[in-house]
């Protein structure tokens, strides 16, 4: 079982964005964790052209959690 919960979002620019949902325990919504971002207080884990390539990089972050066990 991964130990982070991703988030995908589409940003201002067009690009789709990566980003933890739970951060220190706490779970932020959708548009916390945007303007977390856009503020510079939150880095993405990834960022990418399209939704398909964001998503298909958020499973493969959630599966190397699972190797790490």
């Amino acid at each position: 079982m991964a130990h982070e919960v991703s988030v995908t979002i589409k940003i201002d620019s067009g690009f789709w964005i990566n980003a933890p949902s739970k951060i220190k325990g706490k779970k932020y919504t959708e548009d916390q964790i945007r303007n977390k971002i856009i503020k510079g207080k939150l880095k993405p884990t990834s960022i990418h052209k399209s939704q398909t390539e964001a998503l298909k990089a958020a499973k493969k972050r959630s599966k190397s959690f699972d190797k790490k066990k």
